[in-house]
């Protein structure tokens, strides 16, 4: 496992696909930011209470193109060598799932700092108070558990497909309009209304209402780290059972 996660590390270093698009998102909050503040001439109450929120789905499809860097390796099997030389397919998944979900964590806590920062340039506004920002910290934090489960259920469609866009395509489907499909579908089969509150989409959308107590924090986060979970098991009994 150790050898395994150098050698990821060591081509995720190596990777100018993983640093373009890194710049390429801080790129785009910056202007983004700079929009905001010198052409809606808003403040920091509403950047933090509306703005930032409201993009929180868009950062978790954004995130997911990480997953490419590996995409190639599940779907066509350039894995072969990895395989003979540790005979453990489960280890070659997880080490790579490891490094996956670091990349992954860096570039969001990349994000939120940019947002942080960017904060200071706006103005206070009328009520303002630090303790909005500890509240976003906060929420950013929540949503780390169902960025993991995203990318996990992407590594499991990844790994049953062989075409790029049409993974890409059933996953954004998928985990924005889950919700909705399962609304028109609980007008017939009521008993699948529940299943809408486990959605991703459900899941940031109670973060964007910023108004989660205590129980209800804990419940997103054993929800999410579960499905995480169940994702990651499926996704090693897929790539154990295919060719080598």
């Amino acid at each position: 496992m150790k050898n395994i996660l150098k050698s990821e590390i060591y081509k995720l270093k190596n990777s100018s696909y993983y640093w373009i698009i890194n710049v390429s998102i801080a790129v785009v909050i910056i202007f983004y930011c700079v929009y905001l503040r010198f052409f809606n001439d808003m403040d920091r109450v509403i950047l933090i209470s509306n703005s930032i929120p409201s993009k929180f789905n868009l950062i978790i499809n954004v995130l997911m193109i990480f997953s490419f860097i590996y995409q190639e390796e599940y779907q066509y099997d350039t894995l072969k060598n990895s395989v003979i030389l540790t005979g453990n397919k489960t280890s070659i998944f997880f080490g790579k799932q490891i490094v996956q979900s670091l990349i992954v964590i860096l570039s969001y806590t990349m994000v939120l700092l940019l947002f942080l920062l960017s904060i200071l340039v706006f103005k206070k506004g009328s009520d303002y108070s630090f303790a909005q920002v500890e509240s976003l910290v906060i929420y950013f934090a929540i949503l780390i558990p169902i960025i993991l489960r995203a990318l996990a259920f992407l590594n499991v469609i990844t790994i049953l497909g062989k075409n790029d866009y049409v993974i890409f395509a059933v996953y954004l489907i998928i985990v924005n309009f889950s919700d909705i499909f399962l609304s028109l579908a609980s007008s017939v089969f009521q008993k699948l209304e529940f299943l809408r509150e486990y959605t991703i989409q459900s899941q940031v959308n109670q973060i964007i209402g910023m108004n989660m107590n205590g129980n209800e924090i804990v419940k997103t986060l054993v929800v999410n780290l579960g499905v995480f979970t169940l994702y990651s098991i499926m996704s090693v009994i897929l790539y154990k059972r295919s060719e080598v």
